[in-house]
């Protein structure tokens, strides 16, 4: 597991006795990172998600009702490693150890200069950006499927697929920075269609065939444009976005909560 410097990391975690989720008597956080130790951060009743504090929140599981305690760490400046402890007491004591290692060259836009963010995705699909309490946040996080972290490696592939679909040594001018974005927040949704919700796809129930027409429309616009500012063209097989999808992308795991 990895963190990207510069954006929130969440940790989060439910305590257990014999099997059975337990809310220990209290339950604090502490993390070390280049060097220096923070914390312990006591949980004192918050329920409301947010940067340096502990707060609480509840799953809906068809067995059980899960109850979770989660932390967010600002990471701005972070290069190290970051070690994180959870310690609880009282009914399922316990003290939870990990280390969480930052990620290289996968922080969000970091591919490209005109690589889109995660809210660009989440204006595309709005309907998609809805949390475990059903509400609809216009974005995605860490209460979404996907993810955020999940949607930001979908963005730096859709990226990656955008630049080769132009040419791999083409460099995109920046007069048509917002033209590349456009088509990989087209093709970060394609993604997350295709690898999240294929019943839909299959059924009809999704948006994939009309973004997948603004999709090319866009791209061959593009390739176009860098073309009349002096590119080469693109062979037939880079003309075809991801392949046409001909090998579908596989959904990552939506493990929760992540400790």
């Amino acid at each position: 597991m990895g963190y990207d410097s510069g954006t929130p990391e969440t940790s989060a975690v439910s305590f257990q006795s014999a099997g059975v989720t337990v809310d220990p008597t209290s339950v604090a956080f502490s993390y070390t990172c280049n060097g220096v130790t923070h914390g312990p951060f006591t949980y004192s009743g918050s329920s409301t998600p947010g940067v340096g504090y502990v707060y609480r929140y509840t799953i809906a599981l068809p067995l059980e009702t899960r109850i979770v305690y989660a932390f967010q760490i600002d990471t701005t400046g972070f290069i190290d490693a970051i070690s994180i402890t959870w310690t609880s007491t009282g009914v399922g004591a316990a003290s939870l150890t990990k280390s969480i290692e930052q990620n290289v060259n996968e922080i969000q836009g970091s591919i490209y200069s005109w690589s889109p963010g995660v809210d660009d995705i989440g204006v595309i699909l709005r309907a998609r950006t809805v949390t475990k309490n059903g509400a609809v946040v216009g974005t995605f996080n860490a209460y979404t499927n996907p993810t955020d972290i999940a949607v930001m490696s979908l963005i730096n592939d859709a990226s990656s697929d955008v630049q080769d679909a132009i040419g791999p040594e083409v460099n995109v001018p920046p007069s048509l920075y917002s033209s590349a974005e456009d088509l990989a927040s087209i093709g970060a949704a394609m993604m997350v269609e295709l690898g999240y919700y294929p019943e839909q796809v299959n059924s009809g129930r999704s948006p994939y065939p009309q973004l997948e027409k603004q999709y090319d429309d866009k791209l061959k616009r593009l390739q176009n444009a860098i073309v009349s500012l002096g590119g080469e063209r693109p062979t037939d097989e880079a003309m075809s976005p991801f392949g046409a999808f001909n090998s579908p992308p596989v959904p990552l795991d939506w493990i929760y909560p992540r400790f």
